[in-house]
């Protein structure tokens, strides 16, 4: 695991997190404005993932997993944890959408 020292001594400073800026940016869609798009699945193979790597979103994702790494660095798996209520609804949520996924990997 990084820790932040040695994420600056590898060349990836590390500023304040994003989450406030982030909340700042996070807006309600106006309905009205909204056009809503059939998926389409764009990503075929490796080389499709390079847009990603360039995107606003990827760097958010690496900064939100910085953020989980550095929040359990020095705390063991065995060590009693108080685990939050959201966090506890993101766990239901993250159950739940590998449960559909086995069912549709079962179904093909």
């Amino acid at each position: 695991m990084m820790n932040d020292s040695s994420r600056k001594e590898e060349g990836c400073p590390r500023e304040k997190s994003p989450s406030a800026e982030m909340a700042e940016s996070m807006k309600t869609i106006d309905v009205h404005n909204h056009s809503y798009e059939v998926p389409v699945r764009r990503i075929l193979n490796i080389f499709d993932l390079n847009p990603f790597y360039f995107s606003e979103g990827y760097q958010l994702l690496l900064e939100f997993l910085h953020e989980l790494n550095d929040s359990v660095l020095n705390i063991k798996t065995c060590d009693d944890v108080h685990v939050s209520e959201n966090a506890m609804k993101v766990i239901d949520m993250l159950d739940k959408m590998m449960a559909s996924r086995l069912k549709c990997n079962l179904k093909q």
